[in-house]
């Protein structure tokens, strides 16, 4: 596979960057006024949209006023437009959090609230959040639904309605479960549908996972070598299960009549991150661009 180094702006995060996967580990637990050193290839250069310390933008002003001492939980992107949806915990500092809330930043910095105090409950470990561009729609986890079980859930962007992905089975919403998921591009003879939210989790619902929009879930049969904190779907649409600490990264091929294994990669997470330098704090996320 050909190396394709990208970085795009994101609010501080820590980026490094693997063939067609950039790898992400936002500081979660950490107010996000604190940015962090991002890794970038040579030639290209970080353009800052957001700065909670010293607004770039007077909308920013939201981003402190709504939740003074805030936390990045996750992070959604609009593949066309560029906007990035940023989820933050409350309270900060939980291990799960008891709500949420969503706004939206433009490519030039404009803060508007897409929902405040959604109810949602979140893990401060990783609880991944995207922009669908079949339903438009923004999908996250849901943790306060459904006892030990949770929904994956959906957020509209222009209006705040709040809406229904899939029941989750148990135990997805025990405590300390990171949830990662990509949108299934249904290429490559993929056993997962174009559309469909494809999942995984580390430390009890380990194993990979999809549902359409309604449900139901379906478990694959492949394990992957250890639990996992993020599931990226590249654009020939092999699956990269991406491990929790130093669980490696491996790939799957996803074609019918099961996806299998085709290549376990001798890097993880925790090691790029102390290789680098730099501090690794548990829930990372994989973006393939």
């Amino acid at each position: 596979m050909r190396k394709k180094h990208v970085s795009f702006p994101l609010l501080g995060g820590i980026f490094s960057v693997l063939p067609c996967l950039v790898i992400l580990t936002l500081l979660l637990g950490i107010p996000f006024a604190k940015a962090q050193v991002v890794l970038v290839e040579p030639g290209h250069a970080l353009n800052q949209i957001v700065d909670s310390a010293v607004p770039l933008n007077p909308t920013q002003a939201l981003l402190e006023t709504t939740l003074p001492v805030g936390e990045i939980e996750s992070v959604g992107i609009h593949p066309v437009t560029g906007d990035i949806y940023i989820q933050l915990q409350d309270p900060p500092g939980a291990f799960t959090s008891t709500t949420t809330h969503i706004f939206k930043v433009t490519p030039l910095g404009v803060v508007t609230p897409v929902k405040i105090n959604i109810g949602f409950g979140i893990n401060s470990r990783g609880t991944d959040l995207h922009f669908d561009p079949l339903s438009g729609l923004l999908i996250t986890q849901d943790q306060n639904f459904g006892g030990s079980a949770g929904q994956v859930a959906t957020v509209a962007p222009g209006t705040g309605i709040v809406g229904f992905w899939t029941l989750l089975p148990p135990p997805f919403a025990s405590a300390g479960n990171t949830f990662g998921m990509d949108i299934s591009k249904g290429t490559g003879g993929s056993d997962v549908p174009f559309g469909e939210a494809l999942f995984t989790a580390d430390v009890a619902a380990t194993g990979m996972h999809s549902a359409p929009p309604g449900g139901p879930v379906t478990t694959h049969t492949p394990t992957p070598v250890g639990p996992g904190d993020d599931l990226v779907i590249q654009p020939d649409g092999d699956w990269v299960h991406v491990g929790d600490f130093n669980t490696p990264l491996e790939a799957y091929n996803p074609a019918v009549p099961e996806p299998h294994a085709t290549a376990l990669s001798p890097l993880d997470i925790q090691t790029m991150f102390t290789n680098a330098g730099l501090p690794f704090v548990f829930g990372s996320r994989g973006h393939c661009l």
